[in-house]
């Protein structure tokens, strides 16, 4: 701008020259042309070349009208409205049409400087440093956007306030926040208007304590400042502030711009989650599947504000499998028909087999209804493991927004994993109550085995001794081991009785230390035991130390590498008998036994360089009472089996490395 910025001043009150002369005298960067009307002024745009327009009072028209035909012709051209004795209704109806900037001036002395200085920033041309003319600069800005304009395309509130702590300026997205005309704000203070600013438990913030206030009064920037705006209904929106203080030449603070972003939904989002925290704790406490329902329906309804929701829980004891109503709210109730779900007839169904969330926004769009009729418009069907779905529904389209979808999957999440914890509970319980029963029948069992055969052996064992002393029997010794084998028979059956299929508490042992405490227990003669590698097991410490006693005691005694099986032989429990092989003079080698991991980690094995089981046999082995030896009970490799599938394990008999016989437990919660 080689000559200053160009200024049009279009007024008739008072002298429209007198005004232009003030203002040059202000200011000697602006050049000022006047026309004594609006019609004049007009005429004037259109011959000339200006940065800004005035408009001062013109009795012959309102106060706008030129404004509004010189946005028509010049939209880009920054207008300051100027009149003498401003109001609140003037001050409203320029913000709402959109002018650049009002300034009434009421023949305040220092008006033309104002002025000057509103034009400056307007134009965004600033002013020379010694105060005089900016023409040597030697920019011209002509054509770039007004701040007020740069203002009115940010996306978060921006307001103004002068030094007296009234609103100058507004944007569109403070209106939106504060809810709010332009009309309604311009030229009044927060404290003029109908809204009271609150902290986070509804108090009111002192005046001094404000973000703006704060800026004005101490000059200093005030960033992240929270607080709420409480409307005379009660409603509360929450607002994230950052003020700065903006000063003239001589220090002195002039305005406070301020930028308030909504922080309403991240608010809501967080008080949600603390509350989802606390009814996760809840959830910890409750006893039953109804009561997880109940919870995770209640705080859908209270802390999400979905309150058309209800969970369906799978029932497995029908042929088919059904998903049956267990709660609903209320307002549920009242709109919906309580269906029970089948396979492939609804939605519900649908993602109870995905186990995947599904958002419906609009169902009048969606096929596969359980009920097109029905009256909800907008749906989200979360699954709850293999235990149901949870369904929020309602009666418009497009109801539900991310934070909605987010913050129930999270609650669908929480209550899937308490169902999970009741259920193990529910099984737990009722494995306790099965053993408290089956232990009082055992213990009669028991007592019947105890006494009713120990006695009578205890007699037949007494009568021998004293007959082996009255004559010299060749059937005397055949007598003895047949009572001995009784009493290992009638040994085992309690074993078997006493403990059956049950198991203890569980922990994770490590699989070496358990086989060298179990090697400890057992008449190892002159067997070796070889530990290759490890891996952690979960099982009852007593019962795995007593399968792995049995497996032991079985290579120990039956896997002697000199009594290997010949054509013809079978083993007892699962090894070669006694003497199908001559051992020799020196007796026969003793037997090696390896215990490891299994090669996927999921289990382990026992193995040993013995006769091994031929293939034949591998399939009864494990039957009680099995056995080819004479001197066999044909439960030990029962007892095996037994304590397996007690912990839900599988046991195969295959060869080892060195042909001997080799038992694969597979658990599947080896680490």
């Amino acid at each position: 701008m080689a000559d200053g910025i160009r200024v049009l001043y279009a007024g008739g009150k008072p002298d429209a020259r007198g005004i232009a002369s003030g203002l040059e005298a202000a200011d000697g960067s602006l050049r000022v042309a006047a026309a004594a009307s609006a019609a004049a002024a007009l005429d004037a745009l259109a011959e000339g070349d200006f940065d800004c327009v005035v408009g001062g009072d013109d009795p012959d028209a309102s106060p706008l009208a030129l404004f509004e035909r010189t946005r028509e012709r010049h939209p880009g051209l920054p207008f300051v409205l100027f009149p003498a004795d401003g109001d609140e209704a003037l001050a409203g109806a320029a913000a709402d049409a959109g002018v650049d900037a009002y300034l009434p001036h009421a023949d305040d002395p220092e008006r033309y400087a104002a002025l000057a200085d509103r034009i400056r920033r307007l134009v965004a041309v600033p002013r020379g440093a010694d105060g005089g003319d900016a023409s040597d600069l030697g920019t011209d800005v002509r054509g770039e956007i007004p701040y007020e304009r740069l203002l009115e395309t940010c996306p978060v509130g921006i307001v103004v306030l002068n030094a007296d702590g009234r609103i100058e300026h507004v944007n569109a997205s403070a209106e939106e926040i504060f809810e709010s005309s332009r009309s309604e704000m311009v030229g009044r203070t927060f404290d003029d208007l109908e809204w009271r600013i609150v902290d986070w438990n509804g108090d009111p913030i002192p005046e001094d304590d404000r973000p703006l206030e704060r800026a004005v009064g101490t000059g200093e920037i005030v960033t992240d400042y929270e607080h709420g705006i409480e409307r005379p209904s009660g409603e509360r929106r929450w607002l994230s502030v950052n003020a700065a203080p903006l000063g003239s030449a001589d220090g002195e603070i002039e305005y406070v711009v301020a930028a308030a972003a909504d922080a309403t939904e991240r608010r809501e989002r967080e008080r949600a989650l603390a509350a989802l925290h606390d009814t996760t704790r809840q959830f910890v406490h409750a006893d039953s599947e109804v009561a997880v329902c109940e919870l995770a329906v209640e705080a859908a309804r209270e802390i999400l504000d979905l309150p058309i929701n209800g969970v369906w829980l799978y029932d497995e004891d029908e042929n088919e499998g059904i998903l049956r109503p267990v709660v609903r709210t209320n307002e549920a109730d009242a709109l919906l028909d309580q269906p029970t779900y089948t396979g492939g007839d609804s939605l519900s169904w649908e993602v109870f087999e995905r186990g995947e969330f599904r958002v419906y926004e609009d169902l009048s769009a969606v096929d596969g209804q359980y009920n097109p009729d029905s009256p909800l418009e907008s749906e989200i069907v979360l699954p709850l493991g293999d235990h149901g779905v949870m369904n929020i529904g309602a009666t418009e389209p497009n109801a539900f927004g991310e934070g909605d979808v987010a913050l129930a999957r999270l609650l669908a999440a929480n209550a899937e994993a308490a169902l999970e914890r009741t259920a193990r509970e529910a099984e737990r319980r009722a494995r306790a109550r099965d053993l408290e029963r089956q232990n009082e029948r055992l213990e009669e069992f028991a007592s019947v085995i105890s006494h009713d055969l120990r006695n009578p052996l205890g007699v037949a064992r007494a009568r021998l001794e004293l007959l082996s002393t009255e004559c010299d029997s060749d059937h005397v010794d055949p007598l003895a081991r047949s009572l001995d084998r009784m009493d290992a028979i009638v040994e085992d059956v309690l074993t078997l009785a006493r403990q059956g299929e049950l198991v203890g508490e569980t922990e994770l042992i490590d699989l070496a230390a358990a086989a060298e405490g179990a090697w400890g227990t057992v008449e190892t003669e002159d067997a070796d035991l070889v530990l290759e590698g490890s891996t952690r097991i979960d099982a009852d410490p007593s019962r795995l130390q007593e399968l792995l006693e049995n497996l032991f005691r079985n290579a120990v005694e039956h896997g002697s590498t000199a009594s290997r099986t010949t054509s013809g032989d079978s083993p007892e429990d699962g090894v070669a008998e006694s003497g199908a092989a001559d051992p020799g003079p020196d007796g026969g080698e003793g037997v090696t036994i390896r215990v490891g991991s299994l090669s996927d980690g999921d289990g382990f094995y026992v193995g040993d360089d013995g006769p091994g089981v031929p293939p034949e046999e591998r399939d009864r082995i494990f039957e009680h009472g099995y056995s080819t030896a004479d001197d066999g009970t044909g439960f030990g490799l029962a007892i095996v089996d037994e304590i397996a599938r007690a912990h839900g394990w599988s046991i195969r008999t295959t060869e080892s490395a060195a042909d001997g016989a080799r038992f694969e437990i597979a658990t599947d919660s080896g680490d």
